[in-house]
């Protein structure tokens, strides 16, 4: 090993075998990184040095005061790394809240959970297994669309890949009556759309069940209980309505709403792909493929522009599509009878009962979509 250094090596009144074995020196000195029982002498700032005593590889601070330990020549591991893969500050695997995930203490030194998100932002959650799903976490719900079009009407149904079959009502006798499932239409994302049919203007239902996403949802002025979409003719008679506690977009667009984690404060998070090409990750096995993404009101609305209204596939020229007053108190009263009723609820629009304001309000609302309030017609009488 060799620590030794010589500076201005040439001149031309030196000997030159003393100056090419001066050189050898330095370049054998910078081959051992200065290795030795002591610290080489006349150091200067990022100069190297392994330490043979404590067998760390070191260097010099950038105000030349001292030597930084960086890596432990025995272990073969940066220097405060423990030797033990399994153990991070002092703590086995098996001790965290999950068997092999890694223990986060906090301030007094407890174990609070699992990590989320990096070492800035890091919080506690509570990671659902498969085998404890508890009804909570997959609460299912109804909902209904319906149409008084002839010959057809495309309607999206609101659970989308994660609906049930859904069920089909004639709302008198129509022997003529057809409901086609997973009929085609121009859109481009996964959708699940039903097409209600008959030669007369009788009113036709379909209604499914299907587990919710993650609700609330909120577009901006408050959160929303039910979403009533309807589709109106220039003479304000209602051809086509939806109803549901998810809009059209929750469950039939691209983005995934549906949490793989619940935070202990309530927040929940998805796992995505990150960013990179399928063949980059196949061809690297050690890239992490997903990352948690929080479930926020961005998220949930993220393709509201794709599938702004459960009538997409149909002309409608000549008709416009309005979303009553998502936060009116007609549509929480709404809500919480529209399990049990919501073929009624739909006929006091067919039957003009229940008639939808002209006037646009200044709501939130999906683009191209009217936000009208509802009134009784002759007060409800």
């Amino acid at each position: 090993m060799a620590q030794t250094w010589t500076d201005d090596v040439f001149d031309p009144n030196h000997d030159g075998q003393t100056d090419l074995q001066n050189i050898e020196n330095n370049f054998a000195a910078l081959k051992s990184q200065f290795s030795g029982l002591t610290a080489p002498p006349n150091p200067v700032p990022f100069q190297p040095w392994g330490d043979l005593t404590t067998h760390i590889l070191k260097i010099r601070n950038e105000t030349n005061t001292s030597w930084l330990g960086i890596f432990d020549l025995a272990t073969g591991k940066p220097v405060g790394q423990s030797t033990d893969a399994d153990t991070v500050d002092g703590f086995h695997a098996s001790q965290s809240a999950v068997a092999n995930n890694v223990a986060v203490r906090d301030a007094s030194g407890n174990l609070a959970g699992n990590v989320l998100g990096n070492a800035a932002t890091a919080t506690t959650a509570a990671t659902v297994s498969a085998a404890s799903i508890s009804q909570s976490k997959l609460k299912t719900t109804t909902g209904a669309v319906s149409t008084t079009a002839t010959p057809s009407a495309e309607l999206t149904l609101p659970g989308g890949e994660y609906g049930f079959y859904p069920q089909i009502k004639a709302g008198n006798t129509v022997t003529d009556m057809t409901a086609v499932i997973a009929t085609v239409f121009n859109v481009a994302s996964y959708v699940t759309n039903i097409s209600l049919g008959s030669t007369n203007g009788n009113t036709k239902y379909a209604q499914q069940r299907y587990v919710q996403a993650s609700p609330p949802y909120n577009l901006g002025d408050g959160e929303i209980p039910l979403f009533v979409f309807a589709l109106v003719n220039k003479n304000g008679d209602v051809v086509a309505m939806y109803s549901a506690p998810e809009a059209p977009w929750h469950n039939n667009g691209p983005t995934s709403i549906r949490p793989d984690v619940y935070a202990e404060d309530g927040r929940r998070f998805k796992r995505v792909r990150k960013e990179l090409s399928v063949e980059m990750l196949l061809q690297n096995p050690a890239v992490e493929t997903h990352h948690l993404q929080e479930i926020t009101q961005a998220v949930k609305q993220a393709d509201m522009a794709i599938i702004p209204h459960p009538f997409m596939g149909n002309d409608l020229t000549g008709l416009t599509v309005v979303l009553i007053d998502p936060v009116s108190a007609h549509t929480l009263r709404a809500s919480e009878i529209f399990a049990d009723a919501h073929d009624e609820h739909h006929d006091l629009y067919y039957k003009n009962k229940l008639i939808i304001d002209n006037a646009a309000l200044k709501r939130h609302g999906p683009p191209g979509v009217q936000v009208s309030g509802v009134r009784w017609k002759n007060g409800g009488k």
